[in-house]
């Protein structure tokens, strides 16, 4: 026999042998690697994150597509269930599972297929709190953006993944994306705009409320019925300062005078026209203003024929009360019925009607009337309230129906626990909407 060949043979059965190990091991290892994470680190998982820009340039929003989505948060599952010491095979089991990223920490097919392992209690017992500690990391882990909203073309936005538990197992990694792809604004200039606006005005004359409202019909194309919605917008009433925004009483409302302005520049407003419109971008001119002037407003003179002497008993009996002398400040009958409302774009200007308070024989239309003195000596003001009601001229206690008209039927009703002071700015401040001024007639 060869002693050279038989050399070469077991030569060639040794590599064959060893070439055979060395497949074996690399498929072991494959097989392993196919049941463990793909990603090992957040930063891993960011990388084939896909993000969706939709939206207007600056009013841009940021989202991540539900197929990219998915991905991430299963290898974020990966490397938490890793992290938490879950076998590879049960982590498979979840993730093979899930349907949806809240899907991830449904373990109830993990529970299964220990229990149909031949693990001892110490064991199984080891991997529920494994799995717990799963579970526990998972949920408190999240994709945080630094802003995913009012975005513009250009924008650097930060997207983290983070895990808020005590012991994170994912330490915070970032990645910057920048925005892009968003649709290009359409330019309206505030100076053509305006005439979809226009100042609402209700009430009598020196008390009137207002409004800045947009024109049902007030798109320029066609097309901008989205940007605050046809009517009445708070914000825009409170950038023109049309009312008190801090008011909670009808003294501290603003009133108005026909001939008064409400002005805004052009530049402040197109800001906030174009924050609250994701399709426009405004423009206004420098140092050109918008204006709107109040008119319309109803003559508020209601001359009474027993003026006098219903505010001469009254003066009388506060006088007694303070030991003071009285002096009249103003009197008013407001008509609760008017409609006053200025923030109704249905209605325009004040719609009251020449008789308004008036009543008839078969109505009578109560109404409240307030009365202010000073009381001279002492310094201070008094509010006097009632209802009542005004026929044929001349006002009377509504409690007692038409009487006496020498006003001393109103006397107790003002004075029931009526009778106390009020600051000057109360005294002084006008009521707004459909307010009377009472006066003697001629």
């Amino acid at each position: 026999m060869n002693t050279n060949n038989s050399k070469n043979i077991f030569k060639n059965k040794k590599v064959i042998a060893i070439a055979i190990v060395v497949v074996l091991i690399l498929v072991a290892l494959l097989f392993r690697r196919s049941l463990q994470p793909t990603g090992t680190s957040a930063k891993g998982a960011l990388d084939t994150v896909k993000f969706d820009f939709t939206g207007y340039n600056a009013h841009g929003s940021l989202s991540i597509d539900s197929e990219s989505r998915m991905k991430t948060f299963k290898q974020i599952a990966q490397i938490e269930g890793q992290k938490a010491k879950v076998k590879p095979k049960t982590m498979r089991s979840i993730i093979d599972n899930a349907q949806s990223p809240e899907d991830l920490t449904n373990i109830s097919s993990a529970t299964n297929y220990s229990s149909n392992t031949s693990d001892d209690s110490s064991q199984s017992s080891s991997k529920s709190a494994n799995l717990s500690n799963y579970v526990k990391h998972y949920d408190s882990t999240a994709i945080y953006f630094n802003k995913s909203s009012d975005l513009k073309n250009g924008d650097k936005i930060k997207v983290s993944i983070v895990d808020k538990s005590p012991e994170p197992y994912i330490k915070e990694k970032g990645r910057i994306v920048t925005v892009k792809g968003l649709k290009t604004n359409k330019t309206v200039h505030v100076n053509s705009f305006k005439k979809y606006m226009k100042l609402n005005s209700v009430g009598t004359n020196k008390h009137g409320a207002v409004s800045v409202i947009l024109d049902k019909d007030y798109s320029p194309d066609d097309s901008l019925p989205g940007l605050m919605g046809n009517g009445f917008d708070y914000s825009l009433n409170d950038l023109f300062k049309t009312f008190n925004a801090e008011s909670d009483s009808a003294e501290d409302d603003k009133t108005y005078s026909n001939g008064d302005k409400i002005s805004i520049s052009e530049k402040k407003l197109a800001k906030y026209l174009t924050d609250n419109s994701e399709e426009y971008n405004f423009v206004g001119r420098n140092n050109k203003n918008v204006t709107f002037k109040v008119s319309g407003l109803k003559n508020p003179s209601k001359p009474i024929k027993n003026f006098d002497k219903v505010s001469a008993a009254i003066a009388k009996r506060g006088a007694k009360v303070t030991h003071g002398t009285w002096k009249l400040v103003s009197a008013t009958m407001t008509d609760r019925e008017a409609y006053t409302d200025p923030t109704d774009p249905g209605h325009s200007d004040s719609e009251l009607s020449d008789d308004s308070l008036s009543s008839n024989d078969d109505t009578e239309n109560i109404n409240p009337i307030q009365f202010i003195y000073q009381d001279t000596d002492h310094n201070k003001y008094y509010q006097l309230t009632a209802d009542g009601i005004l026929r044929n001229g001349k006002i009377y206690n509504s409690e007692d129906g038409p009487g006496d008209d020498d006003g001393d039927d109103f006397v107790d009703e003002f004075f029931n626990d009526n009778s106390d002071s009020v600051s000057k700015k109360e005294a002084t401040s006008k009521l707004a909407g459909a307010v009377y001024d009472l006066s003697q007639a001629s």
